[in-house]
């Protein structure tokens, strides 16, 4: 690039000198040559050239520098407009952005915190990982539970569920399918439910009222109701009461019983009764010149 020099180095164009057109010339070629739109002079402070712009704008709204391009005042210059907009924008680095509003985005790596997506215009959302810590669906809450978590007031369509323990009335709106043992303390309300293995309904709970079935897989609803030695659910007793004595069930629970009325003298039979009472129940006085003899099984 050409920038300009004086030409004439001798100092012929000054006062008192004779004026020769080829030193005027000369000079204006140089001039001419300093500002050709080609390879006339630039700004990049050397020899003949002029100084670097580093402000530009009516007002020098703009400073450029090495490592910035700064607006004069903060917060006062658009880059763009609505009817005039660059092309392109490509930043290697971080883009520091107080409010976004773009017509399309692909965001291809990268976090988004701390921001609804979808509050007033939702769209579809396609996931392969979802992490959150609440949600809606439809208007209704989503619920997550682990193997310590608890659900209360919930109404679980077609569940598949692992050894639970059901402490309050629960509703299963349609088929559940439970693949462990499951500790009812309270109601279970469903259409059907399929236990893959035990289901315990403890003391003073019932399954779905009058109208609930159970599908099981197992031959009885097991333990603990099988008959054990132990004490608690499923014990199993023989007892005895002789002539006016009163045959009274164990405290605590619930007893399935039967027993077997026979003279006292000969042992030839009588009568015989079963049936279901609560336990501390007292179920017969035993008349005069008879035994009685029973078995005892706590159900619950």
């Amino acid at each position: 690039m050409v920038g300009y020099v004086r030409v004439d180095t001798t100092n012929k164009i000054a006062n008192g000198e004779v004026v020769d057109a080829s030193f005027l010339d000369a000079e204006f070629d140089g001039v001419q040559a300093a500002f050709h739109a080609a390879t006339g002079h630039v700004h990049d402070g050397t020899a003949a050239n002029g100084a670097p712009i580093t402000k530009v704008g009516p007002t020098q709204d703009v400073t450029v520098s090495g490592t910035a391009v700064l607006p004069k005042t903060d917060n006062t210059l658009d880059l763009g407009s609505a009817t005039f907009e660059f092309k392109d924008l490509w930043i290697d680095g971080t883009a520091n952005i107080d409010s976004l509003v773009v017509d399309t985005a692909d965001i291809n790596a990268g976090t988004i915190d701390g921001t609804v997506i979808g509050a007033t215009t939702p769209a579809a959302a396609t996931v392969t990982t979802l992490a959150a810590t609440s949600g809606t669906v439809g208007g209704s809450a989503i619920t997550t539970a682990n193997s310590t978590q608890t659900l209360l007031n919930k109404t679980l369509q077609n569940p598949v569920i692992d050894d639970p323990t059901v402490t309050g009335i629960s509703t299963f709106a349609s088929t559940t399918t439970f693949n462990g043992v499951v500790n009812s303390n309270a109601n279970l309300v469903a259409t059907t439910i399929t236990c893959n293995s035990n289901l315990v309904v403890n003391a003073g709970c019932s399954f779905n009222g009058s109208t609930g079935q159970i599908q099981t897989t197992r031959a009885s609803l097991g333990a603990p109701q099988n008959p054990q030695v132990a004490g608690g659910v499923g014990q199993w007793l023989r007892q005895t009461a002789a002539a006016t004595t009163t045959f009274t069930l164990p405290a605590s629970g619930t007893w399935a019983y039967f027993y077997i009325l026979t003279n006292a003298s000969t042992n030839v039979f009588i009568s015989m009764e079963a049936s279901v009472a609560a336990g501390g129940t007292a179920v017969l006085v035993v008349p005069a010149g008879q035994t009685l003899n029973a078995l005892s099984w706590r159900i619950s």
